[in-house]
């Protein structure tokens, strides 16, 4: 089975962790910038949970959402996606997607479908979980400060920032990040930045 993670720039430290969650299961989420595979993951912030809300309904891949919108929401997405997690993804994904390779163990807990909500039964240690196995390092670049004066783009060793092709509200071409795990998380780009509009997490 094949498993695909929707790539959402504002959710890479999500990407980050439950990748690590899912890949001590034997389950490799690869990146998409549309539905495919078998099953197609995302994860939703309420601000950007509507944009993706026809392509949920409109794919004929399995879908699983998460995320806090998804936690917070769940009765409203169970309409247009087939399975929404509801908690933390570390442990509730990967039993997931081992249920629907196998259909062997129960159906998983903290689990909302078009049936139901089954309320979780474990309690999740974030600690106790790896995180960024595959991405050592990644950055977030806020928009709307940014003034696109590539800066950032100049300076970084890995080449994985360039402008967006996109006006922010200012009416800049901000910087983005375009990373498939080549940053190392060396915060030179936050270091050389004028505005401070970049975060570094590293792994």
């Amino acid at each position: 089975m094949r498993v695909c993670w929707r790539t959402i720039s504002s959710q890479k430290n999500s990407y980050a962790a439950l990748y690590a969650a899912c890949e001590m299961k034997g389950y490799v989420l690869e990146p998409v910038k549309e539905p495919s595979f078998d099953v197609t993951c995302y994860s939703l912030n309420s601000i950007n949970a509507r944009d993706y809300y026809d392509e949920i309904q409109d794919t004929s891949t399995c879908t699983i959402v998460g995320g806090p919108h998804a936690s917070a929401c769940y009765k409203e997405l169970t309409d247009i996606a087939d399975f929404v997690i509801v908690g933390e993804g570390e442990y509730t994904l990967p039993s997931l997607l081992s249920w629907l390779e196998k259909k062997q163990n129960r159906f998983p807990t903290g689990i909302a479908t078009k049936k139901g909500f089954i309320p979780s039964d474990n309690t999740i240690i974030l600690d106790s979980y790896p995180c960024f196995t595959r991405m050592k390092g990644y950055i977030e670049i806020d928009r709307e400060f940014c003034k696109g004066c590539e800066i950032c783009i100049s300076f970084c060793p890995k080449g994985v920032i360039s402008l967006s092709n996109k006006l922010n509200a200012g009416g800049y071409l901000p910087a983005c990040f375009n990373d498939e795990g080549e940053c190392t998380g060396c915060a030179i780009c936050a270091l050389v930045c004028p505005e401070v509009a970049i975060e570094v997490y590293r792994g």
